[in-house]
């Protein structure tokens, strides 16, 4: 399905500006979910608006029945309801994000009634056979889903690392003894909960089953190289989990590992490059003093573990407001800095939005609205029928569907259509009335819905009557959705139009999915309801950059020098398109701080309900020059999820250095592979060729190589592969090898070819080739050769290229030592070079007024240094003066004063 599927608010602007400090306090907390519960287990509003509305609680943890003292029963599976994103969805801020809810699973959903229960991991390693634990993760992934209606979307597990010592009272949650089991088997549930759309979490970081003595929460008695590896091998994995857990120990008895920097900041977070959401266990940050004793007291824990550790969020299940006070002070006074906490922050709202929204379940009640929902013109776009495209529905054929149709018809959904809630209309006081309309509808019947489903984009246009002056989208698109944000149901939204326009921060923040479904015409709206049902995988990929802004900033074939300036993240850009960029800390103006420009979405960008894992060969030639014109690679896809989807594989280059500036990135090829089915391989063999790595340099329209010009090729929209960065999705370095060609004489030579075919012994423009190459022409040759050829107007009798080119436009044959006084060049002589193998006779003629300003050539200059500045030496032209029509020349003059 060529659609494009965004999951949002994962781009949500940073909420670093939206947020007070007691605010982004409480989103670093993760409580129990017991707070929010009455004496008698039931969901109590009065605790939901405490902790969610007022507090800004980032996440809750366990079962209700997570505690042995209370039964399964005292706490039903329908209430899990109560719990769910749209039960929750009333006491949600504005500016915030919904908290997410995490739960244990170690073998099976096993906190839930009604759930299967699996043998324990060790068990599970026994049978050697990954696919056991990868069986057993995704059941239990789904049935979380399921059995709390949606309502817990982060697992925590599995447990990573080599069983130690047999004493061990975990021993059991281990794969066993071996590092090669852990890492499959570990790798192999990892998967599983990623690919059913929740959060795993890997723990614990780091060493935690090495007991040096075999009791809990005792320190390993060493670094193990072995534990290591099992970290490094899944962290580095096709799917690495989405959060780590820190360990209750420490590594070799020093520093606790929650508040240790060397381990998490520049071990994980530095050589293991972990970008994901990091979280304490079980209230360790207070362990710190009371266990520990590693802290006098609860604000220097608080500041050892946001400030010095790579920690997001503090699992401090009971009574936040100390936290909550020592994280504001902290932040009041600069000794936690506000772009560490900031970053935090857009980790956990990536996180947050790491469960899908689509597909959406089966008999999902939606109501549909918005202005492109039910518009055969609009979805149809220009060059329909008519110039600027339809305004009439009943001028296409009855086979034509409409989005709304489509969805109503779809026997997966419950839909029903509601008209009209908005329009295009700029009118303040036309989109009043429809809003009004809409709201009076959705006060009466929003319980009604499972979903609002939007559709959202452009009217029909084509060419100067669609100019436009803004990318803003109209304000009562943007109106519309402020107003269904403001009832429970999550919002899908159907993009449809030929050009991305700006979605604003508030619209991008009451959306849970986007499809663009571009401009798909009268029968494309079945496959747009079998994406939102899961019928079928979305496999398309923006044939854009998605801009973030007016300027259009951020573009991937934009110069490297395209930088924008680190100011506020309002203004800036959403922090959790890369939790890591220096986007997610800016503090302000005057900023010195210059970085990548960002896009909303990335060119390529597009996901699908299924993952894939890329694996690269090495490139076929470290050299691409004329003789071997190409370079490729060969990457090995898989289909690594449950789904079957189709692929498209896209290869990019990164010019390391070139004397003019090289774009970010450039796609170099691209592979659309047929269906994969789950677990499914092909080989996709991509190459760039020699002539895409030329780029203008003199000239703006004629194609240059540089000689040494060395390159990487990178695979995916994501890869940054220039300066040797980019891991295993970038290739190793390629060099340009131009073999002595020069582009001036490759084109002064195909004129000759043209205009006098053999005139150079017969050899095709080899020889011709080979006597430039002794003194390059200049473009001033070129561009005189070309005109004197290609724009000599007919005559009778026809002109005489091959004197022109010879002697008009550049008297190629004259002797370089020679004055003016010399004489030409004779028959004799002319035919003397000829027997040397240079040119046959050439008769001089002069072209009419059509080349006036080309009659005078020159000979290339010759460069010499004097005196440490580089000059160009003048040359002699045809007439024995110098001459100053040719700009070509290399000579580069480097003053040094």
């Amino acid at each position: 399905m060529l659609f494009t599927i965004f999951l949002l608010p994962l781009f949500l602007p940073s909420l670093s500006a939206l947020l007070t400090d007691r605010q982004k306090a409480g989103q670093l907390l993760q409580l129990s979910v017991s707070n929010l519960l009455s004496p008698s287990l039931e969901v109590d509003p009065a605790k939901l608006s405490y902790y969610i509305t007022e507090l800004h609680i980032g996440s809750f943890l366990d079962s209700p029945t997570s505690s042995s003292e209370l039964p399964l029963s005292s706490f039903p599976q329908q209430r899990y309801a109560d719990l769910s994103p749209a039960a929750l969805a009333p006491y949600i801020p504005n500016n915030t994000l919904p908290p997410i809810l995490g739960i244990d699973s170690i073998h099976g959903a096993c906190y839930l009634s009604n759930s299967s229960i699996y043998p324990q991991p060790v068990s599970q390693a026994a049978t050697f056979d990954p696919l056991s634990s990868s069986s057993a993760s995704l059941v239990a992934a789904e049935e979380t889903t399921a059995l709390t209606a949606g309502a817990y979307r982060w697992v925590f597990s599995p447990l990573l690392g080599v069983a130690g010592s047999p004493l061990w009272a975990r021993s059991w949650e281990t794969y066993g003894a071996s590092p090669l089991l852990a890492e499959r088997f570990s790798a192999a549930a990892v998967a599983a909960v990623e690919a059913a759309g929740l959060a795993s979490s890997a723990k614990h970081y780091r060493g935690y089953p090495g007991s040096r003595t075999g009791g809990d929460r005792v320190y390993p008695p060493g670094s193990s190289l072995a534990d290591l590896s099992v970290w490094s091998s899944l962290l580095s994995s096709p799917s690495p989990p989405s959060t780590v857990m820190t360990s209750y120990t420490s590594i070799n008895g020093r520093v606790p590992t929650t508040s240790d920097a060397a381990a998490l900041s520049s071990e994980l977070r530095g050589r293991l490059n972990y970008s994901g959401v990091v979280v304490t266990d079980f209230a360790e940050v207070t362990n710190l003093g009371g266990w520990h004793r590693a802290s006098p007291d609860l604000c220097d824990a608080v500041l050892s573990t946001l400030s010095l550790s790579g920690v997001d969020m503090l699992m401090s299940p009971f009574d936040p407001e100390p936290v909550i006070d020592c994280i504001a002070s902290l932040l009041s006074s600069g000794l936690l800095p506000r772009p560490t906490v900031d970053a935090k922050l857009a980790r956990i709202s990536a996180l947050k939005n790491s469960a899908s929204t689509l597909p959406l379940p089966p008999s999902s009640r939606l109501l549909l609205t918005g202005p492109t929902i039910d518009s055969l013109p609009d979805q149809s776009g220009g060059w329909t029928f008519h110039w600027q495209g339809s305004t009439d529905a009943a001028e296409f054929p009855p086979s034509s569907v409409s989005i709304a149709s489509a969805l109503l018809s779809d026997p997966s959904f419950n839909a029903s259509l509601h008209l009209p809630c908005s329009s295009f209309d700029l009118s303040p006081a036309r989109n009043r009335a429809l809003l009004a309309a809409c709201k009076q509808h959705l006060d009466a019947n929003h319980t009604n819905y499972d979903y609002f489903v939007v559709g959202i984009g452009e009217q029909t246009y084509t060419e100067k009557p669609g100019d436009i002056r803004s990318l803003d989208i109209s304000p009562g698109q943007a109106e519309l959705i402020s107003l269904l944000a403001s009832y429970p149901p999550p919002i899908v939204g159907i993009y449809v139009g030929g050009r991305p326009r700006i979605l604003p921060p508030p619209l991008l923040a009451s959306l849970s999915a986007l499809v663009t479904a571009y401009l798909p015409g009268p029968s494309g709206s079945a496959a747009i309801s079998d994406v939102l049902s899961g019928a079928a995988s979305p496999s398309g990929r923006l044939p854009f950059d998605w801009p973030l802004f007016q300027d259009g900033a951020g573009a991937h074939d934009s110069l490297v020098t395209e930088k924008c300036t680190r100011s506020q993240p309002h203004l800036s850009a959403p922090a959790a398109l890369d939790p890591d960029s220096a986007f997610a800390t800016g503090e302000g103006f005057p900023s010195y701080d210059n970085v990548d420009c960002p896009s909303l979405f990335p060119f390529g960008h597009g996901l699908s309900y299924s993952t894939f894992s890329y694996s690269l060969s090495p490139v076929s030639s470290q050299t691409i020059s004329p003789s071997s014109p190409s370079v490729s690679l060969t990457v090995t896809v898989t289909n690594t999820g449950p789904v079957a989807s189709r692929h498209t594989v896209l290869l990019f280059s990164f010019a390391e250095f070139r004397r003019a500036t090289p774009p970010k990135k450039e796609l170099a090829d691209f592979l659309a592979l047929p269906l994969l089915q789950p677990g499914e391989s092909r080989d996709a063999t991509l190459s760039v060729s020699l002539r895409q790595l030329e780029f203008a340099l003199d000239e703006p329209d004629r194609g240059v190589l540089q000689h040494g010009m060395a390159l990487r090729l990178g695979v995916g929209e994501a890869a940054l592969c220039r300066g040797g960065g980019g891991g295993d999705m970038c290739s190793g370095p390629v060099t340009v090898d131009k073999e002595g060609r020069d582009e001036r004489c490759d084109a002064g030579c195909a004129v000759w070819e043209r205009a006098c075919p053999g005139a150079w012994g017969g050899g095709g423009t080899g020889e011709c080739e080979a006597f430039c190459a002794a003194d390059p022409w200049g473009w001033d040759y070129v561009r005189c050769a070309e005109a004197a050829v290609y724009l000599a107007p007919p005559s009778s009798p026809p002109p005489d290229h091959c004197a022109s080119l010879s002697s008009s436009c550049k008297n190629l044959f004259a002797d370089p030592e020679c004055e003016a006084s010399c004489e030409a060049d004779t028959p004799k002589k002319t035919a003397e070079k000829a027997n040397r193998g240079l040119v046959p006779v050439v008769i001089e003629a002069v072209v009419g007024g059509l080349l006036v300003g080309f009659l005078v050539g020159r000979r290339k200059g010759r460069s010499e240094a004097l005196a440490g500045t580089y000059r160009t030496q003048p040359s002699r032209g045809p007439y024995g003066g110098s001459d100053d029509l040719d700009d070509d020349d290399d000579g580069i003059a480097l003053n040094r004063r």
